[in-house]
C-alpha cells in the first residue's frame, strides 16, 4: 500500500462534504484522492458510482470528463486496475457523446 502523500484528513472531508460537491467538484475530489493516494478503491468506487447512478455523466461536459479520465490515471498506483478499467470502459461512451455535442 502507498504511503499517503498527506496526513490532511481528506476521507473524513468527503464524507462530510459529498452531498455538496458538484459532479465536476466531485470529480476534482477523485483527481485530488487520486493522486495524493489517499482514500484508496472503497472512496474512489463510491465517489465514481456517486456520478453514473445519478445520471451525472450522461450529462457531463468535457472538462469534467477529463478530470475523471485523469483521476483514473493517477489512481493506477492506489487502487485495482481493474476498478480503473471499468471506470474507463463507463466513461469511454460518455467522452464521445460529449465530444459529440460540442
Amino acid at each position: 500500500m502507498p504511503v499517503p502523500y498527506t496526513t490532511w484528513p481528506v476521507e473524513e472531508y468527503v464524507a462530510r462534504q459529498v452531498r455538496s460537491f458538484t459532479p465536476q467538484g466531485t470529480a476534482m475530489v477523485l483527481l485530488a484522492i487520486a493522486q495524493l493516494q489517499r482514500g484508496g478503491l472503497a472512496l474512489f468506487t463510491s465517489l465514481f458510482r456517486r456520478l453514473h447512478r445519478g445520471g451525472h455523466l450522461s450529462k457531463a461536459k468535457v472538462p469534467t470528463l477529463v478530470l475523471l479520465c485523469a483521476a483514473s490515471q493517477s489512481a493506477l498506483t492506489s487502487v485495482e486496475l481493474a476498478e480503473v478499467v471499468r471506470v474507463l470502459r463507463a466513461l469511454r461512451s460518455h467522452v464521445t457523446a460529449a465530444l459529440e455535442r460540442m
